[in-house]
């Protein structure tokens, strides 16, 4: 059984209210070089085909995705 403890008073204590003029980030600029505005599908080059094959119970398919039109064909 888990022991109970006891409640302690809680200390109240007063903040002073500093006015803020100003907003700075605490991150630092980026480093010239370190940053670059390619995409990540870029850095692949031209989009290659792929497969897969699904299989559940008695039932396949299959999927093949080529660049294109953006319509699904399956099992075709």
């Amino acid at each position: 059984m888990a022991e109970t403890t006891a409640e302690q008073p809680v200390e109240e204590t007063e903040t002073e209210l500093v006015d803020i003029d100003s907003y700075t980030t605490e991150s630092e600029a980026p480093v010239e070089g370190e940053y670059t505005s390619e995409s990540m599908a870029s850095r692949f080059g031209d989009p290659q085909p792929a497969a897969g094959l699904g299989r559940r119970k008695n039932a396949i398919a299959r999927v093949r995705i080529v660049p294109g039109t953006g319509k699904w064909k399956i099992n075709g």
